[in-house]
């Protein structure tokens, strides 16, 4: 016995279910595409709001950072510190930046220093937070 399968009919069947599978991939990004818009309106009145200019230099913000924490806090912490406040030290070194500015301020005595295998560490001192809140 011959069975005659029709190629057209499995052309359309093919057809058909790949617009199905289209339709729900389209369905699915209209769906994210909806979500972006609705995250874009909420943040962008923030992001319009909360644009300042932060008007302290690289030691304030450094003494800024040491005085969240009692404790000892490497250059490094102190980077990641200023990074957390959205604050981008635009240097070739930015660490040089941050480490010549910390010792500054442990020359102006805002800031005391100990070196703990060989890393040095530091820690805002009262007569830095004295001077801190007086900024």
């Amino acid at each position: 016995m011959i069975v005659f399968k029709n190629p057209q009919r499995q052309w359309l069947a093919a057809a058909e279910q790949e617009r199905a599978q289209l339709l729900q991939q389209r369905t699915i990004i209209d769906n994210r595409i909806a979500e972006l818009n609705q995250t874009i309106r909420a943040l962008t009145p923030i992001v319009q709001n909360s644009e300042q200019t932060i008007n302290m230099s690289v030691p304030q913000l450094c003494l800024k950072i040491l005085s969240f924490s009692g404790a000892f806090q490497t250059p490094t912490q102190v980077r990641d510190g200023l990074a957390g406040m959205g604050i981008q030290i635009n240097s070739p070194n930015p660490m040089a930046v941050i480490h010549t500015a910390l010792g500054r301020l442990v020359t102006s005595g805002y800031v005391e220093s100990k070196s703990v295998l060989g890393v040095m560490q530091f820690r805002i001192t009262v007569t830095g937070r004295a001077a801190l809140q007086g900024w």
